[in-house]
């Protein structure tokens, strides 16, 4: 029976459009040109015969429809990326290291460090892969994940990395011009981190109003805060280069903890793994003060 699905290449630029919030961005992530995502997303939402995206001047979210499909488009193209790579490297698996990671946390923390870790582990190859939680560990066959918690899991091994802070953040020139009018700020937040408004509220305080813009990845809330959209609390680790090159201020207080920390986990029955204990020693070298 012949299936009745998108394509595959429509279902990439939509999970790429989608995440980034710009369909030049996802162009380039891709590598085709504005104009194919473009059509791309048109051909998708002619298939589901409705739209998947508001469009305003200078980016796209996802209405209601493309919310509720974004999230199965991503998980389905991730396990497609995982069997596939697993075929890819089908009987040399033994130097591959299969490591869970924050999409946000791999992008702008990890990434910009693997360069000392491929120079000095050679023989490894890391598989990252992104969006796990702890029931996926069987599921996505990962010998290890970096996740960020209260408290360290119970059931896994644990090693502390770095304590979470966040800062609320905005642009100078967004800061200025509504400082001077007296208006108060719009409010960037992500509903699946509720707690990192309400936690800045109680300890400082800051001069937005309750409607905001909301957003499903620290990605495009962070490109939101430096497009001077309005104020978002991020993490601090996240926004490290932004807010050294001025990009993005902090106006409205000093960093504060979260009450999260970020930790490298992994069954008990790992330990064992020399590529495991390796990662794991190179990784928390990063992380000494």
């Amino acid at each position: 029976m012949r299936r009745i699905l998108p394509t595959l290449p429509a279902l990439e630029a939509f999970e790429a459009v989608a995440r980034l919030g710009h369909v030049t961005k996802a162009a380039d992530e891709l590598g085709r040109t504005q104009s194919a995502v473009s059509r791309q997303i048109a051909n998708l939402e002619s298939f589901a015969r409705r739209p998947l995206f508001v469009r305003d001047k200078k980016r796209l979210i996802l209405n209601e429809a493309g919310d509720f499909f974004f999230e199965a488009v991503s998980r389905v193209l991730n396990e497609l990326e995982i069997e596939t790579a697993r075929l890819l490297t089908f009987g040399s698996m033994d130097r591959v290291l299969r490591l869970g990671v924050l999409p946000t946390f791999g992008s702008r923390w990890l990434m910009p460090r693997l360069a000392s870790f491929t120079h000095e582990y050679d023989d490894i190859e890391l598989h990252l892969v992104r969006g796990l939680s702890r029931s996926d560990f069987a599921r996505l066959r990962v010998d290890a994940a970096i996740e960020c918690s209260p408290e360290a899991p119970s059931d896994l091994k644990a090693h502390r990395l770095v304590t979470e802070e966040i800062v609320a953040v905005v642009t100078p020139e967004h800061y200025e011009e509504v400082t001077a009018s007296g208006a108060v700020f719009n409010k960037l937040y992500m509903p699946s981190r509720p707690e990192l408004w309400g936690k800045w509220l109680e300890d400082y305080g800051a001069p937005v109003g309750q409607a905001g813009l909301r957003f499903e990845n620290y990605s495009m809330m962070i490109e939101a805060a430096s497009l001077g959209l309005g104020v978002a609390v991020l993490p601090t680790l996240y926004i490290a280069k932004e807010l050294a090159s001025k990009r993005l201020i902090s106006p409205f207080g000093s960093p504060i903890q979260s009450g999260r920390t970020y930790w490298l986990t992994f069954p008990a029955e790992s330990e064992s793994n020399a590529k495991v204990r390796e990662f794991a020693n190179w990784l928390l070298n990063q992380v000494v003060p």
